[in-house]
C-alpha cells in the first residue's frame, strides 16, 4: 500500500473512531498517576517489579479487610502551622489509593507485606537486602535486567511506610510473642533483634507463596538457630499469608498456629548457633525439592539490621515485659515492675530538674530572674500515663513519698549503681537479663515529657531500643545531687526533638546530610508522623519553651505542588546591613518601644530531593530619614539563639505601656539595629538594651542576630516579666549582656 494510501486511513480511521483521543487520554492517565507516584517518593516500574514478587501472596481475608478500613479511615490534611503552605497528609497516598482500588490484588499485597517488613527493619538495610535478593533471583530466572536499584526500592518502602502507618504491626507481633512464651511450649527467643538474613529473605519470597498455592503438594522446613528470625517468620507466614505453621524447640516443647493436619511451614530451633542453618522446600513425599543456599549469613551485612517498632501507647509497659521474660516467666504482679518503673520515674526527674542547654557556659538558670530549662512535672506523669499505661494507675495512687524515696537513693549514684542496690538488680543479675532497658526507658520518658502534646501521641509508631543514645556515657558517669550545682545535664539546643526523630526514623542514625545535628530543621517526618520544633509559626519568642516539641500525623506535603518531602529545614539566608547604634545611655531614662518594626513578613519555600527549603523574609522599618531593610532568616535559627538565651521569670508586676518613661542604670544603655560585627565593643556599655518591644517579629530578628555575637550573652524578656525587673535581672549578673525588650 502507497505511503499516502496509509496516511489517509490512519487519518480517516482517527477520524472515525476518534483513536487520537483514546490513546491521549490512555497516555494522559498513566502520565499522571506517574507524576503523582515520583511526588510521592517513588516509581510506577519499581512498584510494578515488587508487586511481581510480593503480589503472588494472597492475604488472610480478616487481615486484609482491617487493613482497608483502618488505612482509609487515617486520611487527613492537618496545616504544620498556621498559615504554612505546606500541609501535612496522612493516610493513603497514590500508592496506596491504587492498591485499594485496583482490581487486580496484587498491587494491595505488595503493600501490605511491604509495610510489614518495614515495620520491623530498618529501611537501609531491608532495601539493601532486597535488591541482592532479587538481584539472586533475577540469575536463576535468566532475567537480570528486572532488578530495581537502592534507592528506587527503599522510595517504595518509604511510601508504603508513611502510607500505612496507621495500621499497627505491633499487635501481631505481640499475638505471636504471648502464644511462644505461653502455655505448654516454654519457648523462649531474642527479643533484640528479630531481622531476618538475606537468605531467609531470599528463600520466603518465593518459598511461602508456593506453599500456599500447593498446600498438598509443598512445605517449607526451617532448621536452625533461628530464635532471632523466628516471630517475624510467624507473622509474615501465618498472620498475613495464613499458612499454618508449627514451632518446636524440643520434643514436647512446640506451639501451632493455624488448623492443619500437616503444617505448611515447620520451624525446628536448634539451642546452639554452631549448627548450620537449612531452609528447604519439600514435596508431600518429604523429599527435598529445593534448598536455598545462594546467599551465605557469614558476611556481616548478611542480617537486615532489625528496627521493631512499637506504639508509644503501653511501650515502656511491653518493653518491660520483654526484658524480665527473656529467661523466665514473670506476671505483672511482680513487684520487679513497679519497683522499675519507680526507678526511672525517679531519675528522670532528677535529670529534668537539671537541665541546662550547652551553649549557656555554666549561666545560673536556677538563680533569681531567670527559668530554667526544665519541663514541668505534670509533662512526665502525662507522658507515664502514655508509655506505662498498664501500670499508670498503679503508679497514680503510689505515695509520692514512694518517688522520694527513689530520689533518695539516687542522688550521688549512677544508674548502673542504684539499679544493683534494689531488687532490680538481684532480678537482672540472676536471669541474665541487661540492664540497658531501664536506661533506654529513662531517656525515652525524659524525651516525651517534653512533647507538648503527649497524651494524643498513644499510636504513634517508634523504635523501641537506643532511645537513649545521645545519653551515653551520662547514665554511666553522671552522679545527680541537688547539694551540687556543677552536676547539670548539659543537652544542646535540638536534643529532645533530635531524639524523638531517631525514635520515628526508620534510617540509620548517619550524622550527614539533612540528618546531621548540623542542619537546622523545623520538621523531621517518617512513618506517616512529623515532629515539629516548638517554635513553629508566627508567634513571639517570649511564649515559646525551645525543648518543647510537637507531633502531629503526616507527611509534609506542598498544597499547591503536592510534592511530599522528609524534612523542612532552613534554607539560605541572607541581609542588608545595619549596625548597632546607641540610642539612648546609662544614668538617664528611656521609652521601652520598637524602633526597627517589621512592615512585611513573607515565607519562601524551595523544594530539594528529601526536604522543603524554608526561608522567612523581613522588612523592616528603620529610623526616619533611611531606607528600610530586608533581611531573612529560618526557624531552625530562631529556636538556635532562644534554646541559648536566658529567658526571665514572671515577676507578679503589671506590665507598663510602651510610653512610659524607665530609668537606665550607669552601665546600661538602649541600642536599635542587627549587626554586632561592625561596632566597637569597648565603646558600649556592659548591658545593651534591645529596643525591640512589642513588635514579636522584631525580637526574633534581634534575638538571632545577638545570639551570633560570641563576646555577649543574651537576655529575652518574657511576656509576664516587667522591664525593671528584667533590667534587675540583667545587671546583676556578671559579663556583657544584650537584653531583648
Amino acid at each position: 500500500m502507497p505511503v499516502e494510501t496509509q496516511f489517509n486511513l490512519a487519518l480517516e480511521l482517527a477520524q472515525v473512531f476518534n483513536l487520537g483521543t483514546v490513546v491521549k487520554s490512555g497516555a494522559t492517565a498513566l502520565l499522571s498517576f506517574a507524576r503523582e507516584l515520583r511526588k510521592s517518593g517513588t516509581d510506577i516500574v519499581v512498584e510494578e517489579d515488587l508487586a511481581d514478587i510480593f503480589g503472588r501472596g494472597r492475604i488472610v481475608p480478616q487481615l486484609e479487610e482491617s487493613f482497608r478500613k483502618e488505612v482509609v479511615a487515617s486520611a487527613t490534611i492537618t496545616a504544620v502551622y498556621a498559615g504554612s503552605e505546606i500541609s501535612l497528609c496522612s493516610g493513603p497516598g497514590p500508592t496506596v489509593i491504587r492498591a485499594l482500588k485496583e482490581k487486580d490484588r496484587k498491587y494491595l499485597s505488595t503493600v501490605i507485606q511491604l509495610s510489614f517488613l518495614g515495620w520491623v527493619h530498618e529501611r537501609d538495610s531491608l532495601s539493601e537486602a532486597l535488591s541482592n535478593c532479587i538481584l539472586e533471583r533475577s540469575k536463576s530466572l535468566s532475567d537480570p535486567y528486572a532488578v530495581p536499584g537502592f534507592e528506587d526500592i527503599k522510595g517504595s518502602l518509604n511510601a508504603c511506610s508513611s502510607q500505612t502507618s496507621s495500621f499497627i504491626w505491633d499487635k501481631y507481633i505481640r499475638y505471636v510473642e504471648h502464644l511462644l512464651q505461653t502455655g505448654s511450649s516454654g519457648i523462649l527467643y531474642d527479643h533484640y533483634n528479630i531481622g531476618l538474613s538475606q537468605s531467609m529473605l531470599l528463600a520466603a519470597m518465593d518459598y511461602l507463596y508456593i506453599v500456599q498455592r500447593l498446600p498438598e503438594d509443598r512445605s517449607m522446613l526451617i532448621k536452625g538457630f533461628i530464635t532471632r528470625e523466628m516471630v517475624f517468620l510467624v507473622v509474615w507466614a501465618h498472620c498475613i499469608l495464613g499458612l499454618s505453621v508449627f514451632v518446636q524447640n524440643a520434643p514436647g516443647k512446640n506451639v501451632t498456629f493455624g488448623a492443619s493436619s500437616r503444617p505448611q511451614l515447620t520451624i525446628l530451633i536448634s539451642n546452639t548457633e554452631r549448627q548450620d542453618k537449612e531452609i528447604l522446600l519439600l514435596d508431600r513425599e518429604i523429599e527435598v525439592v529445593l534448598r536455598n543456599d545462594t546467599l551465605q549469613d557469614s558476611g556481616p551485612d548478611s542480617r537486615i539490621t532489625s528496627k521493631e517498632r512499637h506504639t508509644l501507647y503501653n511501650c515502656g509497659s511491653d518493653m518491660l515485659r520483654q526484658a524480665f521474660n527473656s529467661t523466665i516467666a514473670t506476671a505483672d504482679e511482680h513487684p520487679v515492675y513497679l519497683e522499675a518503673i519507680k526507678l526511672i520515674v525517679a531519675y528522670t526527674i532528677a535529670f529534668n530538674s537539671n537541665v541546662i542547654c550547652n551553649t549557656l557556659n555554666g549561666a545560673d538558670l536556677n538563680g533569681a530572674g531567670f527559668n530554667s530549662h526544665q519541663s514541668d512535672q505534670w509533662r512526665i506523669f502525662d507522658a507515664i500515663d502514655v508509655i506505662f499505661h498498664d501500670f499508670a494507675e498503679i503508679i497514680g495512687r503510689a505515695e509520692i513519698s514512694d518517688i522520694n524515696v527513689y530520689l533518695e537513693m539516687v542522688k550521688d549514684r549512677s544508674i548502673s549503681d542504684s539499679i544493683h542496690l534494689t531488687s532490680i538488680g538481684t532480678y537482672l543479675n540472676k536471669y541474665k537479663t541487661g540492664n540497658h532497658v531501664i536506661m533506654d526507658l529513662i531517656g525515652q520518658l525524659l524525651t516525651f515529657a517534653h512533647a507538648s502534646n503527649v497524651r494524643e501521641l498513644g499510636m504513634l509508631p517508634i523504635t523501641q531500643r537506643n532511645s537513649y543514645q545521645y545519653l551515653t556515657g551520662l547514665f554511666h558517669a553522671l552522679k545527680w545531687s541537688d547539694s551540687n550545682a556543677t552536676c547539670t545535664f548539659k543537652i544542646r539546643q535540638r536534643y529532645f526533638f533530635d531524639n524523638v526523630c531517631a525514635m520515628i526514623e526508620s534510617e540509620a542514625q548517619e550524622q550527614s546530610g539533612y540528618r546531621s545535628s548540623q542542619v537546622q530543621r523545623l520538621v523531621c517526618s517518617d512513618f506517616g508522623w512529623s515532629v515539629i520544633i516548638g517554635n513553629a509559626g508566627d508567634v513571639d519568642p517570649g511564649e515559646v519553651d525551645p525543648f518543647l516539641f510537637c507531633v502531629k500525623k503526616g507527611v509534609p506535603t506542598h498544597t499547591k505542588t503536592g510534592e511530599r518531602r522528609k524534612y523542612i529545614v532552613d534554607g539560605p539566608r541572607w541581609s542588608t546591613s545595619s549596625s548597632v547604634k546607641v540610642i539612648d545611655n546609662g544614668g538617664g531614662t528611656f521609652v521601652p518601644r520598637c524602633l526597627m518594626p517589621v512592615s512585611q513578613r513573607v515565607e519562601y519555600y524551595s523544594v530539594r530531593s528529601e526536604a522543603f527549603l524554608l526561608s522567612i523574609r523581613f522588612q523592616i522599618e528603620e529610623l526616619p530619614g533611611s531606607e528600610s531593610l530586608v533581611t531573612s532568616c529560618g526557624y531552625g535559627a530562631f529556636h538556635e539563639a532562644l534554646s541559648s538565651a536566658l529567658v526571665t521569670k514572671t515577676c507578679g508586676h503589671p506590665i507598663k505601656d510602651l510610653d512610659v518613661l524607665t530609668p537606665l542604670g550607669p552601665e546600661v544603655a538602649t541600642t536599635v539595629g542587627w549587626s554586632w560585627a561592625t561596632i566597637d565593643e569597648d565603646k558600649l556599655p556592659r548591658i545593651c538594651i534591645s529596643l525591640v518591644k512589642g513588635d514579636s517579629r522584631a525580637r526574633w530578628l534581634a534575638l538571632a542576630h545577638a545570639s551570633e555575637n560570641p563576646y555577649w550573652g543574651t537576655v529575652l524578656r518574657s511576656n509576664d516579666c516587667c522591664i525593671e525587673c528584667a533590667l534587675q535581672a540583667t545587671t546583676a549578673m556578671e559579663g556583657k549582656w544584650i537584653l531583648i525588650l
